[in-house]
């Protein structure tokens, strides 16, 4: 699971709390193992820029570390998709 961003504002806590549990209940109703790993991301020291609503930049790093991480566990064969 990859959480939409490094913050715990708004929905994302709530999120990251419940939807993994709901997950794997899912999953184990339909009689398949699944464990619900979370791939979290670099949190960059903030800069905001002037008037901006929201840290482009630093969700771009947030976002493509996730991505990176879950490469290296395809890689290294640790996630199975069936």
């Amino acid at each position: 699971m990859l959480p939409i961003e490094g913050h715990e504002q708004r929905y994302t806590g709530q999120w990251l709390h419940h939807l993994p549990a709901q997950l794997e209940q899912a999953a184990a109703a339909r009689g398949v193992p699944a464990r619900v790993i979370q791939i979290e991301g670099e949190i960059p020291s903030p800069m905001p820029l002037a008037g901006a609503f929201l840290d482009f930049a630093g969700t771009n790093i947030f976002k493509s570390t996730q991505i990176a991480e879950v490469a290296r566990r395809f890689q290294r064969g640790e996630v199975q998709c069936d």
